[in-house]
C-alpha cells in the first residue's frame, strides 16, 4: 500500500487512524483514503477509496484487519462501474464482472479461492456472447468456444490440463467448417484439414507431434487436385507438383529438408514454359529464367543468399531488352542500362546502390542527350546536355547536387545564347549573350 505523503489524522475508537496518500507526481492531489489499526500500515481496516488525479473516485471496497472483504468496485471517470470483484480474506471468491464505459457487461468469471473456476464469458457491446471458456483449477478444461454476432459457433476447441487436446474446429459464418484439426497436449497431432466456404475440401495433411508428416494435398474449389507433396519431420522432401484447375501441370518443384533444390519449373496454362530455376545452397542461390506465354524470355536473374546478384536482364514480349542491371549482394553495383524499344536510353554506374561516376542518357534516335557525374548518389562535377542534333544545349558544374560557377547555354547551331552564374545552387547573375 503506497504511503508516500501520508497524513495521520485523529485516532478513533479501536485505535483506527485515518490515512491519506498522494500522487508522487502531484503531491497535492489525494490518491487514497483509508484507516489502519494501531498505527500498523499493514492493518488496513474499514472503508477504502482510491481517487483519480482529477479527484474522481475510481475504487471502493472494505478491508478487515488488512484483508479485502466483500465487493471491490472500480469506476470510470464518469462514475460508471468498470469492474466488480468479490473478495473473501483477500482472495477473489465468487463472481467478477467487467463493464465497458457505456455500462455494457463485457466479461464475467467465477473465482474459488482466487482461482478461475467454471465459465469465463466474453460479450460484445450489444450483450451477445462472444466466447466462453470453462476453467478447472485455473486452467481451461473442456470445450472452449467463440461465436459470431449471430450466435453461431465460430470456433471450438477441446482442452484438457490447460492445453488443447482433441478436436478443434473453425466455422464460416454460413455454418460450414473452415478448419478441422486434432491436438495432443497443445501440439497438432493427427489429421489437419481446411475447407472452402462451399464446404469443398481445400487442404489435408497429417501432423505428428506438431510437425507435418506424410502426403499433403491441396485442392481447387472444383475438387481438382491443386498441389501435392510429401513432408518428413516437418519439412518438404522430394517432388512437389502443382496443377491448374483443369488438371494440367502448373509446377514441378524439388525439395530437400524444406529447401528448393535442383531444377524447378512452372508452366503457363497453355502448357508453355513460364519459369525455370536451378537452386543450390539450401535454396538461397539460384539462376532463374522467366518466360511469357509464347515462351519468349522476359527475365533472367541470379540470387545469392536470396538477394539479387550478378546480371539481371529484362525483355519485352517481342524479345527486346528493357533493362540490364548489375547487382552485388542485393544492391545495384556496376553499370545499369535502360532500353526503349531495344534502344539504349540511359546508362548509370552504381556503387552499392549509390550513383557513382559517369551517367549518360540518350534520345530515341540514339543521339547522346546528357552526360553527368555522381558521387555518393549526388550530382558532382561536369554536366552537359545536348540538342537532338548533337550540338550542346547547356553545360556547367555541380557540387553536392547544387549548381556552381558558370553555366553556358547554346542554340541548335552551337551559338552561345546565355551565361548564368551560380553559387551553392543560387542564381546570382544571368547574361543574355545574344544582345552582346
Amino acid at each position: 500500500m503506497l504511503l508516500s505523503g501520508l497524513i495521520g489524522l485523529c485516532s478513533f475508537a479501536y485505535g483506527q487512524t485515518l490515512i491519506r496518500t498522494y500522487y508522487d507526481e502531484f503531491p497535492s492531489i489525494k490518491k487514497e483514503e483509508y484507516h489502519i489499526l494501531n498505527g500498523d500500515s499493514s492493518q488496513v481496516d474499514g472503508e477504502y477509496k482510491m481517487f483519480s488525479p482529477s479527484g474522481k473516485v475510481i475504487t471502493t471496497g472494505t478491508f478487515e484487519k488488512g484483508l479485502k472483504q466483500g465487493t471491490f468496485t472500480n469506476y470510470y471517470e464518469d462514475g460508471s462501474i468498470q469492474r466488480e470483484t468479490i473478495y473473501q480474506n483477500d482472495l477473489r471468491e465468487g463472481l467478477t464482472q467487467v463493464f465497458d464505459a457505456q455500462g455494457n457487461k463485457i466479461q464475467e468469471a467465477t473465482f474459488i479461492n482466487d482461482t478461475l473456476e467454471g465459465e469465463l464469458k466474453l460479450y460484445d457491446t450489444s450483450g451477445v456472447l462472444k466466447a466462453v471458456t470453462t476453467f478447472k483449477k485455473g486452467k481451461p478444461e473442456g470445450k472452449v468456444q467463440e461465436f459470431f454476432e449471430t450466435g453461431a459457433v465460430k470456433e471450438e476447441t477441446l482442452y484438457a490440463g490447460g492445453k488443447p487436446n482433441g478436436l478443434t474446429r473453425q466455422f464460416y459464418a454460413n455454418g460450414n467448417i473452415e478448419l478441422e484439426a486434432e491436438y495432443t497436449n497443445g501440439l497438432l497431432n493427427g489429421f489437419y484439414k481446411t475447407f472452402y466456404p462451399s464446404g469443398q475440401l481445400e487442404m489435408e495433411v497429417f501432423n505428428n507431434r506438431g510437425k507435418r508428416a506424410g502426403t499433403v494435398k491441396y485442392y481447387h474449389e472444383n475438387g481438382q487436385l491443386k498441389s501435392t507433396g510429401k513432408y518428413e519431420d516437418g519439412s518438404l522432401q522430394g517432388s512437389f507438383l502443382a496443377y491448374y484447375d483443369d488438371g494440367s501441370v502448373h509446377k514441378e518443384l524439388k525439395y530437400t529438408d524444406g529447401y528448393r533444390v535442383g531444377k524447378n519449373v512452372e508452366y503457363h496454362l497453355n502448357g508453355k514454359l513460364k519459369y525455370e530455376g536451378v537452386f543450390t545452397n539450401k535454396g538461397m542461390n539460384a539462376k532463374i529464367t522467366e518466360y511469357n506465354d509464347k515462351e519468349k524470355v522476359i527475365l533472367k536473374k541470379e540470387l545469392l543468399n536470396e538477394l539479387p546478384h550478378g546480371q539481371w536482364l529484362s525483355y519485352d514480349d517481342k524479345g527486346k531488352l528493357i533493362t540490364d542491371i548489375m547487382y552485388q549482394n542485393g544492391k545495384r553495383h556496376g553499370i545499369s542500362k535502360v532500353y526503349e524499344k531495344g534502344d539504349l536510353i540511359s546508362e548509370i554506374n552504381y556503387a552499392f546502390d549509390n550513383k557513382q561516376g559517369e551517367a549518360k542518357t540518350y534520345y530515341t534516335n540514339r543521339q547522346l542527350e546528357s552526360i553527368s557525374n555522381y558521387k555518393l548518389d549526388r550530382l558532382q562535377g561536369p554536366f552537359t546536355k545536348y540538342h537532338k542534333n548533337g550540338e550542346k544545349e547547356y553545360e556547367g558544374e555541380y557540387a553536392r547536387n547544387k549548381r556552381i560557377g558558370e553555366w553556358l547555354y547554346y542554340d541548335k547551331k552551337g551559338n552561345l545564347t546565355q551565361k548564368d552564374t551560380y553559387k551553392a545552387g543560387e542564381l546570382i547573375k544571368s547574361e543574355n549573350m545574344e544582345l552582346n
